[in-house]
């Protein structure tokens, strides 16, 4: 039997939910101008998955994602200014706008990293599970 969440649990899935849909919703806007480098796939609709999974995860934990990965970002911490910095390419990106919508990565948030490449995210979150249990931490991957 499942325990009911708290008023501040359901608060903080309900604030990361719609912090994930404001931010689609700006990026669809952004992406119409023509001034983001490369193609963005939009999260909008699937906000309830990431919060409800990432409220169990600490920023030790680690995940990876695919082509649709804002959403997982945001509710893992990743800092929405230096997502869309990185959308846009520019250097004060999360990875230095390098990575753009499809490759963002926090490795301090436990975010190894969004992949165009469906299911490649796989062999990431292997090695990170090896690594924990090779540690001796109690980290999930």
């Amino acid at each position: 039997m499942s325990t009911p969440l708290t008023h501040d649990q359901l608060l903080h899935a309900y604030q990361v939910m719609r912090t994930i849909r404001a931010f689609e919703e700006r990026l669809h806007v952004e992406f119409a101008t023509g001034e983001i480098p490369g193609f963005v796939h939009l999260y909008a609709g699937e906000e309830a998955s990431a919060a409800g999974v990432m409220a169990h995860l600490g920023d030790d934990d680690c995940i990876a994602s695919n082509h649709r990965g804002h959403g997982h970002c945001i509710a893992k911490g990743v800092d929405v200014y230096g997502m869309m910095a990185e959308i846009y390419g520019k250097k004060t990106g999360v990875c230095q706008g390098k990575g753009g919508s499809m490759h963002i990565a926090d490795i301090e948030k436990g975010m190894l990293g969004a992949n165009g490449i469906v299911g490649a995210g796989a062999p990431l979150v292997v090695g990170a599970a090896l690594a924990a249990r090779l540690k001796g931490t109690d980290s999930v991957a």
